[in-house]
């Protein structure tokens, strides 16, 4: 033989590129390129020439666990796995026969549109001319005979039966095993409503391979049509009811563009038993994607083992029982002289869809590039192949049972590629990948998994799926932490699917999803969990994706999501997926790609249980990168996660500007919702924990978003633990516009073993340059803290920095609070404030007093500044402390604002003199509560004298701004006593559905203040606009007060009310004690020195403390966050 010329050569390997699908071809060896190019340029010849055929692709795993962080501290998370050395499959023991031994006549394509006699088919008897045995001729990778029917078109004009009882078939057993009828060249194939009956208790699928070309090299157009057909299983099927393969070939349609004509329509399958696993007959096994026969594996699907451009329109599709066998087969695949345990996978419809598309250097395929990618316009991708109007139902489980990697969906294993539109799937039992042992597996492959609809999902719309339970399982002996090839120590679990797969067009649009009873994994391998779809591969990179991203209007139901990691594995729960972006074009020339963003989306779980006490959890009730969604809604039941390193949970998701990294669209996350039971962390260590959003990015506004929590509870148990934590409702990190948000919780409490520094708030935790606007905070019952070392905790927010300013913002506590531990300092709307400012704010303490804020410090030129807010306290701080604000330095400001506290503590100071810029702070206010001698129920005072108050044991002695002795009113109004206020206000009483008491209330009804009035904060329209009604909608919307204008604030909803116009106190007569007219005053509880000191001594260490918490605090520190 005469060595080839170099040109030959390039000529060769260009026929391969060609012809090869590299989106899953992951490693090759340059001489088995080479040969398979030479044996698609002439197949024949090379068979002829006792050629050895060309060593199969060995695949390296793509995937990892997505997650790190760049706290150097930290256990650094997988990082993606770099490729391995190319690992190439042996040569077979036995080359095939040369093609056409046993062929009875050659077989031709058809070309599209050629006429052809229809061939009219009664039975099987009439199939018998037109079949014969032969090699069907697909290059290297097809090494088996098949049983093939002559191309042509064939139309059926009655039911009939085929049974492998039938003798024709007793010496074709092995070329019927995937699948009785295989073609090569075109297939018209009419059931014109009529049935093929399978009466066998173990029978074949009707077709084996459909669509092959006659010479690969040089493939003529062909079309595949199978329509109007039921077929009838009685007993079980092996591997699949319909066909091992179907595919299509695309052609350019009127407008040029590559299309396929192939279609699969109106097709009825009925297994009333199983369809059992099979062991496919690839080479080797290289991937879990089923392409062009190279999977070994013992599989089952509902449906084929591998479609492509093709499409399937109105097919039914009814199991009986199962898909995939209910044990581990017990085959081998050996490799290099390694063997391991053969590997199983079970799909409801295929194993992969795929498009085979036409290469972008030929005029379809740069036509077809101009649209989605250049245009924006997917919408021709559709007919290059598409699912349409499914039905799958499943009576009993879809299963992968297995001695090594299984694999289970519900819908396949790849259907990246294909449109699916109208997908209805019914499984009455379980999706479950089970794998029994340790694996042995000498090859690295994809990740096992167990996928309500598939791991890799392109287009789905208008879709649902059901079923009881989806279950990954693996053994205990297992221990992800312990091997370095992701493939071999990271499973899945999730709904909709991983991966987009780059299938130019993803679109989870309008959907429904029921998984009845659990998703559930238990495994030692590290864990990768979601509900939703990953979205893993979205705006990946620099600029993201250049093609049409879409994720909205879905709906998800689990009864429960239950996770448990058995060695030091990672477990991650991004309910949702990762993100949403939209990808910034890398050809500046290109339209902007429309937004992407998960939008109108509700989520409802009923419990979610996470155990993971030897290994590192992230969490993420939403996605893990929650930046740009809109208008969507959780639920969750109780909440509870159990691990030795929380690294993150965020009740609605993190906030990310990265990937692309540039924003394409304004970064707005808003209206979006959460409603949860109890949530309980346990962990020996943790970082970031949100009942919202993680941490801000400067330039990412977060509007109008909200979290209802029963009750909060973190618990951080290991004293040498290192990280930081930062605890906080809304944010741990606010550091952009935050507008509108809202947090309820009912008892808020974090314990804390640990000595370093921290940060917690129901709120805020820190705040660095933020804009914050009317936003509010509902703690209904007690807030608990407990930390071994300092920290500042606030119940709006622990501390803001850097001009951060405050407005319209509400704190509301109904019980009581306590913190405890070494220096904690504590203030009901802020623990401090350097060089920032809060403004026309508030905080409620109904059972309770504090500060408003604990420490304020500033500069000449940023001040920290109170303007316009508002403190009520029922019953003064001890040792005569001032309650607007604690301490402060020389840099601070408090003007306009307002302490409402019962009668009797008319006198609190306010602040101290000599910690506040004296000549701005001005215009302040004391109004008396519930005054016993006091026509009206609130009386306000100016609060502009200086006096000496001593505030310590020890008679130290300090000037403190307060009223007057002697101070005439200002002003007073009276607040209408209301019928439901000792039950909505009351830290006993849990949030209930209000009624008709709540929704319709007298409110103002005296005013004597000879000013406007207005009402103000977040919920000013509870108040009509005459003041004069109340209308309280639902438990939570009660942040609202009155004012005047630059004056003081007479009320906050909530404040307890004695009506004096309506219930006037009787005068005693001289016999009688005298009793009060008030309602009795819910009982705080004894008082206690939560955060605050005790003495004037004290004074000096609370500056003090404060000045260390400064000097430690690391804004750097702060600033790392792990990446997406």
């Amino acid at each position: 033989m005469n060595k080839p010329t170099p040109a030959f050569v390039s000529m060769i390997f260009g026929e391969f590129m060609r012809h090869v699908d590299v989106r899953h071809i992951k490693t090759y060896s340059f001489t088995a390129a080479f040969a398979l190019a030479a044996s698609l340029l002439n197949p024949i010849s090379a068979l002829a020439q006792d050629q050895a055929l060309p060593e199969s692709p060995g695949t390296v795993a793509q995937a990892q666990i997505e997650r790190a962080e760049e706290t150097p501290e930290s256990t650094q998370p997988l990082e993606e796995s770099q490729p391995a050395a190319t690992e190439t499959a042996s040569t077979p023991s036995s080359e095939p026969e040369a093609q056409g031994l046993e062929v009875g006549e050659e077989l031709a394509g058809e070309a599209v549109g050629a006429p052809a006699a229809v061939r009219e088919i009664g039975s099987f008897s009439d199939l018998i001319p037109y079949l014969s045995v032969r090699q069907l001729p697909s290059g290297p990778w097809e090494t088996h005979k098949r049983l093939v029917l002559e191309s042509g078109s064939y139309k059926l004009t009655k039911d009939f039966e085929i049974s492998l009882t039938n003798p024709y078939f007793a010496d074709k057993k092995d070329y019927i095993e995937h699948g009785i009828l295989s073609v090569v060249g075109s297939l018209s194939f009419d059931g014109n409503g009529h049935t093929i009956k399978f009466p066998d208790k173990k029978a074949r699928g009707l077709f084996g391979s459909l669509g092959h070309n006659e010479q690969p090299s040089r493939p003529e157009p062909h079309v595949t049509k199978v329509q109007n057909l039921t077929l009838d299983f009685t007993g079980d099927v092996l591997g699949f009811p319909f066909a091992e393969q179907a595919r299509g070939y695309q052609t350019p349609n009127a407008d040029g563009l590559p299309a396929t004509e192939s279609l699969l329509k109106n097709i009825t399958l009925n297994v009333a038993g199983n369809v059992d696993s099979i062991p496919s007959h690839g080479l080797v096994l290289s991937d879990n994607h089923f392409a062009n026969g190279n999977f070994y594996s013992n599989m089952a699907t509902g449906f084929s083992w591998y479609l492509a451009a093709i499409n399937c329109e109105d097919l039914d599709i009814n199991i009986g029982g199962n898909v995939g066998s209910e044990t581990a087969s017990t085959g081998q695949v050996n490799y290099n002289g390694e063997t391991a345990p053969i590997t199983a996978a079970s799909y409801g419809f295929t194993s992969h869809f795929d498009r085979n598309l036409p290469s972008s250097d030929t005029a379809p395929g740069k036509k077809l590039r101009a649209q989605y990618r250049d245009n924006n316009n997917p919408a021709p991708l559709r007919d290059t192949g598409h699912v349409q109007n499914l039905s799958l139902t499943v009576g009993g489980n879809i299963q992968a049972v297995s001695n090594n990697l299984a694999y289970a969906a519900g819908l396949s294993n790849d259907v990246a590629s294909a449109w699916v539109d109208n997908a209805k799937i019914d499984v009455g039992g379980d999706i479950a990948a089970v794998m029994n042992t340790g694996f042995k597996h000498p090859w690295r492959t994809e990740m096992p998994y167990a996928y309500g609809i598939a791991e890799n999902t392109g287009v789905l719309m208008n879709s649902s799926l059901s079923v009881n339970n989806i279950r990954f399982s693996s053994p205990e002996t297992l221990d992800g932490s312990a091997s370095p090839a992701p493939a071999n120590n990271v499973g899945k679990i999730g709904v909709v699917g991983y991966d987009d797969n780059h299938g130019y067009h993803t679109n989870i649009s309008n959907n429904t999803f029921n998984i009845k009873e659990s998703v559930t994994a238990k495994t030692g391998l590290h864990l990768i969990s979601h509900i939703g779809h990953g979205m893993r591969w979205n705006s990946s990179g620099k600029y993201g994706l250049n093609w049409v991203v879409v994720n909205k209007d879905n709906k998800y139901s689990v009864g429960k999501v239950d996770l448990t990691g058995m060695k030091g594995a990672q477990i991650v729960f991004d309910a949702l997926g990762k993100k949403t972006r939209t990808g910034e074009r890398d050809d500046a020339s290109l339209p902007k790609l429309p937004e992407a963003a998960l939008e109108n989306t509700t989520l409802n779980v009923g419990e979610l249980k996470i155990s993971n006490p030897k290994g590192s959890t992230w969490v993420n009730l939403g996605q893990s990168n929650i930046a740009g969604a809109k208008n969507n809604f959780l639920t969750y039941g109780n909440v509870t996660v159990e691990t030795n390193n929380l690294r993150e949970f965020n009740g609605l998701g993190g906030l990310k500007n990265e990937e692309p990294e540039t924003n394409v669209y304004e970064p707005i996350t808003q209206n979006n919702h959460l409603v949860t039971g109890d949530i309980t962390l346990t962990a020996n260590d943790a970082s970031y924990v949100s009942l919202m959003f993680g941490s801000q990015p400067t330039d990412h506004a977060v509007r109008n978003n909200s979290a209802r929590v029963k009750s909060f509870a973190l618990n951080v148990n290991d004293e040498n633990a290192t990280r930081q934590t930062l605890v906080g409702g809304i944010t741990p990190f606010a550091r952009g516009e935050l507008t509108g948000n809202r947090v309820y919780v009912g008892d808020f409490t974090v314990n804390s073993k640990k000595t370093n520094q921290t940060w917690i708030s129901p709120g805020i935790a820190f705040a660095t340059g933020a804009k914050i606007t009317d936003n509010s905070v509902f703690v209904d019952k007690n807030i608990s803290i407990g930390h071994a070392g300092k920290g500042i905790i606030g119940g709006f927010m622990s501390r803001a920095i850097k001009a951060t300013s405050v407005t319209g913002s509400s704190f509301q506590l109904g019980g009581v609070q306590e913190t405890s531990g070494n220096g904690l300092i504590y203030g009901a709307f802020a623990g401090q404030l350097d060089g920032s400012t809060v403004s026309n704010s508030s905080a409620l303490n109904l059972n309770d007093f504090a500060p408003f804020v604990y420490q304020s410090t500033g500069s000449t030129t940023t001040p920290s500044t109170l303007d316009g807010v508002a403190l009520y306290n029922n019953a003064a701080l001890p040792n005569s402390l001032p309650a607007l604000q604690l301490f402060g330095s020389t840099m601070s400001v408090v003007k306009n604002s307002t302490l409402l506290v019962p009668a009797e503590h008319a006198d609190s100071p306010l602040y101290f003199a000599d910690h506040v810029i004296g000549d701005q702070s001005v215009n302040n206010y004391v109004v008396a509560v519930n005054d016993k001698d006091g026509e009206l129920n609130r009386i306000a005072y100016s609060a502009a004298t200086e006096k000496t108050v001593q505030v310590g044991d020890q008679g130290t002695e300090k000037q403190v701004i307060a009223r007057a002795a002697e101070a005439e009113p200002v002003g007073s109004i009276n607040i209408a006593e209301r019928a439901f206020q000792s039950k909505y206000w009351t830290n006993d009483v849990s949030a209930y559905v209000t009624g008709a008491d709540e929704s319709d209330f007298s409110y103002m009804n005296k005013d004597s203040s000879n000013k406007t009035i207005e009402a103000f904060l977040v919920d000013k329209g509870v108040v009509s606009a005459d003041l004069k009604q109340g209308k309280l909608a639902d438990y939570y919307h009660r942040h609202a007060g009155l004012r005047v204008a630059g004056g003081p604030v007479y009320d906050l909803l909530g404040i307890p009310v004695v009506d004096k116009l309506l219930k006037p106190t009787p005068e005693p007569s001289p016999s009688d004690t005298p009793t009060s007219s008030k309602t009795p005053k819910p009982e705080p509880g004894k008082p206690k020195r939560s955060g605050l000191p005790k003495t004037g001594g004290d004074l000096v260490y609370g500056l003090g403390a404060v000045a260390l918490l400064l000097a430690t605090g690391s804004l750097a520190m702060l600033a790392r966050r792990r990446r997406g």
